[in-house]
This record gives structure tokens, sequence and C-alpha cells, in this order.
């Protein structure tokens, strides 16, 4: 339902297709005016080092994600400025879906609307936690489109490439569900459009070159652009096909356009990678070599060599702090079992480790105790789909798990259990973790899932499982309500998924997540 701010929102839109500008420097004349004739007579270090400063320095103003009433004074308001249909000749009333490429009505928007995209995903450490959500990174302009919800979902924080590199064969459908026909969905990529590959190749070089994670950048972590993308998940790949994507699509008089809309009506900066296509080789060189065929690195990550061991991160090192949540425990009254959420699809053939050792900062201890243990199960190939209930003696494989070392057995009187998998450099990564009983403590936590990931339910009881909201919420509001022990039940009795009085509706938040759907 139209309300009458929303009417008056859409009469702007209807009637108009210019905007009050807010930094009248932003003409390339105006803007450049100190940059050199010829900027290729920069060396590599001066063109990154200089480059970067200024647009930095230009970054004049933050517009706030989210604004009530929505659409107000927000990023999705500055979306149907941005992305308005009238710059591509259409109604000046719709917006341009990225992947999908079509145009929408530009009101309604967000729950089951279109949505707001971050190119440079989210979870890449712009928003890796509730308490990280903050800055310039998470409200810049040049990084965010307007999507329909499908296209968000299936493109997740996959890694941009043509479908036909570093996959390995990696269960690519084309198309891309709710993407254009140019497009593919893998395991590990994401093939966006033909049409917006050169603009997504100058929108995550921008990113790069912006956020250098310096007190001067503005609450960012130093993103960076690789083809060995060992720093998970600070680093964003492939490099060499975005330089490929860049030289093969120039920017549109579209891309152009938004270009310096963002600067003279939101930001006061401007992406340099759209104005001066020749800074891409000055600063980050020319592409590798494509891969070969079935490889899933390039050739160089063999071999390349730093100040620490590195290696390709695996699976496992790029699955976040509460990905996966834990919501059942039974530890009296029959077998042992554990149940889980997965928010995310869980990569098929990751292998899981399920302990009740303790943690000490880098790994589990107590080996030779053979009255504590741990058990591990072997993700099918096909991987589990996001929004499945998995756990051990309960749930999707509940039944699969083996014996890896000494005895996994609960202590009714309290316990604590970690979810892990074992990462590039062979470390265990604790996914999640949960501790119940009288002495329960969040001093046991292993850091990585202090904000997110774990829950300490100080209480007498053996057994627990989770009831509290998940209807309307979306995925950082459930994963925070799932580590508040206040939301968790405890009984002397055995608990099972009809227990909860969220049973269905914890089946359902899926559907939650997409109505709610705002800050992501």
């Amino acid at each position: 339902m139209v309300t009458n701010s929303w009417s008056i929102l859409l009469s702007f839109f209807l009637l108009t297709t210019g905007y009050a500008e807010k930094y009248n420097d932003c003409s390339l004349g105006e803007y450049y005016k100190n940059f050199p004739n010829d900027v290729t007579t920069w060396n590599q270090d001066e063109a990154r080092n200089n480059v970067a400063a200024w647009t930095i320095s230009k970054h004049r103003n933050e517009v706030p994600n989210v604004v009530l009433p929505l659409g107000e004074g927000d990023i999705f308001e500055a979306l149907m400025t941005l992305d308005n249909g009238s710059l591509y000749g259409m109604d000046n009333s719709t917006v341009r879906l990225f992947f999908k490429d079509v145009f929408v009505p530009a009101i309604p928007f967000s729950g089951t609307a279109w949505q707001k995209e971050w190119i440079w995903p989210l979870r890449r450490a712009i928003c890796e936690d509730a308490l990280d959500c903050v800055g310039k990174d998470l409200s810049d302009l040049h990084n965010i489109r307007p999507t329909s919800q499908l296209s968000k979902l299936v493109r997740d924080s996959k890694y941009f490439a043509s479908c036909d590199l570093l996959n390995n064969g990696g269960g690519c459908m084309t198309p891309a569900e709710d993407g254009s026909n140019t497009t593919c969905s893998c395991n590990r990529a994401y093939q966006p459009p033909e049409s917006q590959r050169g603009e997504i190749a100058r929108i995550l070089m921008y990113m790069d070159l912006r956020y250098t994670g310096l007190p001067n950048g503005g609450d960012s972590e130093d993103l960076r652009l690789a083809d060995c993308p060992f720093n998970a998940p600070y680093d964003f790949a492939y490099l060499s096909q975005m330089i490929k994507w860049h030289n093969q699509y120039p920017a549109t008089e579209q891309e152009m356009k938004r270009n310096e809309l963002v600067c003279s009506d939101y930001q006061g900066n401007r992406n340099p990678f759209v104005d001066y296509p020749e800074l891409v080789s000055l600063i980050f060189g020319e592409p590798l070599p494509d891969p070969a065929p079935g490889r899933e690195n390039y050739e160089v990550c063999d071999t390349l060599t730093t100040s620490s061991p590195t290696l390709a991160p695996n699976e496992c090192d790029l699955i976040a702090p509460g990905d996966i949540v834990f919501f059942l425990v039974n530890s009296d009254g029959g077998p042992d079992s554990v149940a889980f959420w997965n928010y995310e699809e869980t990569p098929g053939e990751l292998e899981l480790f399920l302990t009740d050792r303790p943690w000490d900062g880098s790994g589990f201890i107590g080996g030779s105790n053979n009255e504590e243990g741990t058990v591990k199960l072997i993700v099918p190939k096909e991987g589990i789909e996001a929004e499945t209930i998995i756990g051990f003696g309960a749930g999707k494989l509940g039944g699969s798990w083996l014996p890896e070392e000494g005895i996994f057995s609960l202590a009714p009187n309290g316990e604590q259990i970690f979810l892990y998998c074992i990462g590039a450099r062979n470390n265990p990564v604790p996914l999640a973790s949960i501790a119940y009983g009288p002495t329960a403590s969040q001093n046991t936590v292993a850091d990585r899932l202090q904000d997110r990931g774990a829950v300490v339910i100080e209480g007498p009881f053996p057994n627990w499982i989770y009831n509290g909201p998940t209807d309307g919420l979306e995925k950082l509001q459930l994963q925070e309500a799932s580590k508040n022990a206040a939301n968790w039940e405890g009984s002397n009795g055995r608990v099972t998924l009809a227990s909860s009085g969220n049973s269905v509706a914890l089946a359902l938040a899926f559907l939650g997540m997409l109505v709610a759907a705002v800050l992501i």
C-alpha cells in the first residue's frame, strides 16, 4: 500500500528526472583539475597512492543505509535516482535491476520487491558482524545496485568469474536463477550478464582502491581484489578476470552518468576507473593467462610466497561465524543429539567436526582423554542447501557421523560443544559453539565466535532447544536472537524438533528473512 509520503515520492520521480546538486565540483574538468594531463606519466605506486588519496579525500558524505520511513533520505531513495529507468530510455518510475537486467517499478521496494545489493559483498569484510555494519564502506553508492531478492540470494558472496574458469565443474547453472540469459551460477563463482561485466569490474577496482584499512579510509578493512584470495574475507576475486572485463566492456553512457550523479548529488567522489580507463593497467598491471581447464586457482597461486605461509583458502575458511548455529542439544534421557541450522549452503565434501574438547585459543586440547572426543561428518557431494536442519543424532544426516577420536559423550551437568572444520593451513576453524550448565562462561568461547555463532546458557537443565523469535527477522537479527540465552528453553525431559513452539516457524525462517530484508 502506497502511503501519502510514498505518493509524494513517486510523484517526484514521475514529474522530473533532474535532482538537486550537493557538490558543484564534480564535472570531469573541475574534479580532476589537479591531475596531470597524462596520468600514465605516473609510475604504479604514484598512480595508486595519488588516486586513492584523492578519491578518499573527496568522499565527503555518507548516505544512511536505513532511514524511517524507508525511501526518504536513505540508500533506497538514492538508488531510485541513480538507477532510474529514465537513464536508459525507460519510464522514470522504474529502476534497473542488476543481474536480471530488467526494469521494474521503483515503488514498492524492499520486502518482497526489489532489494539493494552490495557488489563487493557485505560478508567480504564490509559487514562481518553487527558492530562492523557501519561506515562509508557500508553505504558507498558506487558499490550498491538494485536487484531482485532471488538474484541476491543466488549470487550471494560468490566471486565473479566466467563459468568456464576456476570451477572444476562446480555445479554450474546456466542461466543463473533469476538472472539474464548470459548469467551463470556455480558453487564458487557467479558470471554476471555480459552487459554488466565491465561495470562490475570497475566497481570492484574502485573498492580495492578506496578502502585501504587506514584511519583516513572511513571505517573500513583493507579490501583487496586478488587472483589468489588467501586472506579471507578481505580478499575478493578474481583480479585478472576483472582486468579483462574492464578492457572488453568500456563504460557506457549510463555508467558515466551514474558516476557523476553519485559525486554531485550524494558522496562527492567519482570512480576514477570509469573516467580514466588507462589507470587500470597502470595500477593493477596486466591480467594473468587463464588457468588450465579443471583448475580451481591460477597456477601462480601454487608458488606464491609471502612473509608467512599462504595457501588458497578452502571452503572451510570461507564460512563466516554465524552461518551455522546450534538450536538443539540433548545430553540426557536417551542418545546424545545436537542440531544446527545453516543460513548458507554448506559446500559438498566439506568435513565437519563436532567435539566436546575445550578450546585453548588455537586448537582443541585433551586429545588423550577418552571421556571427551570428536565425531566427523563428510557433507555429501551435492552439498546441503541453505535453511536446512542438520545435526548429530537429529535432523538431516543425523546418523552419518563417524568417530574421529576419543569418545564424544555429552555431560548432563554441563558441557561446551564446538562445530568446526579444517582450514587450508590445516588449522581448526570454529564455526559455532554452545555451552550449557551452571558453570557455562563466555570466557571459553573462541575469539572468532565472540560476536556471532556462540550461545552460552547458564542453567541447570541437561537438554535445551531454541524457542525464540524467527518470523519476520533478518539474518543478522536471527543470528543475534539465537545467541541470546533468554531465547532458549531447558528441560529435564528430552527435547525434539516438535518441542519448540517455533519449530515450524524456524523451517519458514527463510521466508521471514526475505519479507523483512532491509539492512542487507
